[in-house]
């Protein structure tokens, strides 16, 4: 039984999310916050007003220094003037330009300008071009969250035996994030028919995987605050996709 979502609901929602997406580089000192009806917004001068999510308030919170238990508390103990006050100080000194990601009216994270952005549909679509090859596939979990994205497959008819009455079977695990919580990865596991979990050895005993950390060239920012396309991150975000398809055809076979 699948865990979690299946892979058209899966498929669905982040098209339905890359819908509302945007991708913003601003100077920290060009944001302000505030506090609206008791919520903390960041107002971007001259874009918009937006409600940080809990992943990124700890985000700025740890950009500007600010020990995460002490904004905790001024944000969950009704001590928003202090909070903005101290996110208001420090961000008018921070000279850095942060890649802002929205989701609507949303911050989802604020992250480095140095993030390489290697986003759900490409390794999804890679994957499942991969995966819809493959006859005898089984998805074991699959789910997107606000931090991540998974995908568990299982090829039940391969199988091999450690010994009597241990059967085994090769599976891969593909994994990204959009917004800084875990690198793209793809890798190989072997389910033992007694563990539901899946057993996973480490990648280079059964073969080569894919993993690539979200650091790459500084963004370069257009007008209002938008980001130059750089055909060379976008190639090198297509690649590193079919090295995961590639992953997924070698522990099928």
């Amino acid at each position: 039984m699948n865990r979690g979502i299946s892979i058209s609901q899966l498929a669905k929602q982040i098209e339905d999310a890359q819908a509302r997406q945007k991708d913003l580089l601003v100077p920290t000192n060009n944001m302000s916050m505030m506090a609206v009806a008791k919520h903390p917004v960041i107002d971007i001068e001259g874009h918009a007003f937006v409600e940080p999510t809990d992943w990124a308030h700890a985000q700025l919170g740890q950009h500007l220094g600010i020990p995460k238990t002490y904004y905790d508390k001024l944000r969950n103990e009704d001590h928003l003037d202090l909070l903005t006050e101290n996110v208001n100080h420090w961000m008018e000194k921070d000279n850095s330009t942060r890649l802002v990601r929205l989701d609507g009216t949303d911050m989802r994270a604020i992250l480095s300008d140095r993030y390489k952005r290697i986003d759900h549909p490409v390794v999804l679509r890679e994957s499942l071009e991969a995966l819809t090859d493959i006859h005898d596939v089984k998805i074991l979990s699959s789910e997107v969250t606000a931090k991540k994205m998974y995908i568990k497959a299982l090829f039940p008819n391969i199988t091999g035996e450690v010994r009597d009455g241990d059967t085994i079977h090769p599976g891969v695990y593909i994994s990204n994030s959009e917004v800084g919580g875990g690198s793209f990865e793809v890798t190989g596991f072997f389910y033992r028919d007694f563990c539901e979990n899946g057993c996973v050895f480490g990648r280079q005993d059964v073969a080569q995987a894919v993993r690539r950390r979200h650091t790459g060239g500084k963004l370069q920012m257009a007008d209002g605050y938008g980001i130059w396309q750089d055909d060379t991150l976008a190639a090198e975000a297509q690649m590193l996709a079919k090295q995961a398809r590639d992953v997924v055809k070698a522990f099928s076979n």
